[in-house]
C-alpha cells in the first residue's frame, strides 16, 4: 500500500468521524418534538428501516398512537450542521451519509400514514385546521393536507375544510387555503369563495386563495378571469401567485396571453417596496426583474411563440 493510498484513507477516516461528531451535536441541539412510540423494544423509525413485511405489523399494532409524532415527522428538517454534513460526504466520499436525512424520515412517515388509512383521517383534519401557535405550524399543516390529498381526498376531508372555508376566523380561512393549495380538491362552490377572499382587502389572504387556486381543475371559467384580475394587484405576492397559477395552466390559459403582456410590460411601474404579506408561504420581497421573469416564463408555458425577448 502507498504513502498516498495511506494518507487519503486516514483523510476519510477524519473526514467521517468530524462529520458524525457534527451530527451528534447537531441531534443533540435539536429542538423537542412529539414522544416516539416504541414496538417491542424498537422505535417506530427502527421500523420504519425494515422490510415493509415487518413495519406493517408494528405500525398497526401500535395505532392511532403513532400520530402525533408521524405528524410532526412530516415537516421534519435536517439542521444547518447536517445539510453541511450531508454535502461533505457526498462531494469528499462519494456516498450518501450514514445517517436517517429529513427526506427519509418524511418517506418513512408518509409510508406509516398510509398503513393507518383512514384510522388517521380525523387527526390529520385536525392537524391541518389547527391555528398556528409555533414556528413551522402553518408548514405542518400544508404538509398534513399534501398527505391527505394522496389517500385520494376523503370526503370528511373535504367537507372539514370546505367548512372552514365559510368560517369568519381568519385563521380557518388560511389553513383551507393551505388545503386547497397542497392539492386537497373539492366542488365548485370551494373555488367561488377562493375567487371571492382573492379580491379582498387583506393581502395575506389574497395571497392564500390566489395560490390556491394553481391547479384547480373545476370551474375554469370563473377561475382564470379572477387569476387574470390578480396580475395587477397591488401586492407583488399576489401578482406572483397569479402568474403561477396561469404558468402552470399551459395552453389551457391561453386567454390570458394578453393580460400577461401587458403586466410585463407595465411591471416596471410598480411599487419596489417591502412586500412580505406571505409569511405563511415564506414570501419574499419581490424585485422587478423577478417577476418579469416570472410573466416570461408563464407566456412561455402558456405558448412559446408569444414569449417576449428578455430586456433588462
Amino acid at each position: 500500500m502507498s504513502a498516498l493510498t495511506t494518507r487519503l484513507r486516514r483523510r476519510r477516516v477524519w473526514v467521517a468521524a468530524a462529520i458524525g461528531g457534527l451530527v451528534v451535536i447537531a441531534g443533540l441541539l435539536r429542538g423537542r418534538s412529539p414522544a416516539e412510540p416504541v414496538y417491542q423494544g424498537r422505535t417506530l423509525r427502527q421500523w420504519m428501516r425494515g422490510h415493509p413485511r415487518d413495519y406493517t405489523p408494528a405500525v398497526q399494532a401500535i395505532g392511532t398512537n403513532a400520530l402525533p409524532f408521524l405528524l410532526a415527522e412530516l415537516t421534519v428538517t435536517d439542521p444547518g450542521l447536517e445539510q453541511w454534513g450531508q454535502e461533505l460526504f457526498r462531494r469528499f466520499l462519494d456516498s450518501n451519509p450514514p445517517w436517517e436525512t429529513a427526506r427519509m424520515r418524511q418517506f418513512h412517515a408518509y409510508q406509516a400514514l398510509y398503513i393507518l388509512g383512514t384510522n388517521a383521517v380525523p387527526a390529520m383534519i385536525e392537524a391541518v385546521l389547527r391555528p398556528p401557535q409555533d414556528p413551522g405550524d402553518a408548514e405542518r399543516s400544508w404538509g398534513v393536507a399534501s398527505a391527505l390529498a394522496g389517500f385520494g381526498s376523503p370526503v370528511e376531508a373535504r367537507r372539514a375544510v370546505s367548512a372552514a372555508l365559510e368560517s369568519d376566523d381568519i385563521q380557518l380561512r388560511l389553513a383551507a387555503c393551505r388545503a386547497y393549495s397542497a392539492g386537497l380538491r373539492a366542488e365548485s362552490e370551494a373555488s367561488r369563495r377562493l375567487i371571492g377572499l382573492t379580491a379582498v382587502d387583506d393581502p395575506v389572504q389574497r395571497a392564500a386563495a390566489t395560490r390556491a387556486l394553481l391547479f384547480w381543475q373545476t370551474n375554469e371559467s370563473e377561475v382564470l378571469p379572477a387569476l387574470i384580475a390578480r396580475l395587477d394587484d397591488d401586492a407583488a405576492a399576489v401578482r406572483r401567485r397569479a402568474i403561477d397559477a396561469l404558468g402552470g395552466r399551459k395552453s389551457n390559459a391561453v386567454a390570458a396571453l394578453p393580460a400577461l403582456k401587458v403586466a410585463y410590460t407595465n411591471e416596471t411601474a410598480k411599487s419596489r417596496g417591502t412586500d412580505n404579506v406571505d409569511p405563511l408561504f415564506h414570501g419574499q420581497a419581490l424585485s422587478v426583474n423577478e417577476l418579469r421573469w416570472a410573466i416570461r416564463w408563464a407566456i412561455g408555458e402558456i405558448d412559446r411563440s408569444a414569449q417576449p425577448a428578455w430586456n433588462p
